[in-house]
């Protein structure tokens, strides 16, 4: 009898997005939200960016969040998803917009349970063998978060 082989799929919690664009800013910034369903909230991570990315610092829920836009939160909850799925896009399109000057572009891959996930990024230093390389950006994907310390090679 052959066994199984499982494949973890992982779903993304609203607040999962909501950590991704909230601790990374920059990567919102490079979208151009002109004549797309999420221009509002948009513009509110925008001005708020500096509160959302202190990490000591709550996060709004959702429920917050939709009553300042005074939308309702499944509205919030879906755009929050399309902005990282616009960013995560344009990082497969155009993945020198995400290095800035003097930074080395790097393929970044993670594994987490089987489930598989790449990002393009810039890095000021690579990480060698035997270093961890955490990235919450990455989450929303696959459910995971860290570049094991094992996998450090395969930077390019």
């Amino acid at each position: 009898m052959k066994e199984k082989t499982f494949k973890y799929e992982h779903k993304a919690s609203t607040k999962e997005y909501l950590v991704a664009l909230a601790y990374t800013p920059f990567f919102t910034r490079l979208l151009n939200p002109e004549n797309k369903p999420y221009q509002q909230l948009y513009d509110w991570l925008i001005k708020n960016a500096s509160s959302l990315s202190d990490e000591d610092k709550q996060l709004p829920s959702v429920k917050d969040i939709a009553a300042e836009l005074k939308t309702d939160s499944a509205k919030i909850s879906k755009n929050l998803k399309l902005i990282y799925q616009d960013i995560h896009s344009l990082n497969e399109k155009s993945p020198d917009t995400f290095k800035r000057d003097g930074q080395k572009l790097c393929n970044l891959s993670f594994n987490y349970l089987g489930s598989y996930a790449q990002f393009n990024l810039g890095l000021d230093v690579i990480p060698r063998i035997g270093e961890a390389f955490h990235f919450w950006f990455i989450k929303p994907i696959n459910g995971g978060y860290k570049l094991p310390r094992d996998r450090c090679r395969s930077f390019l």
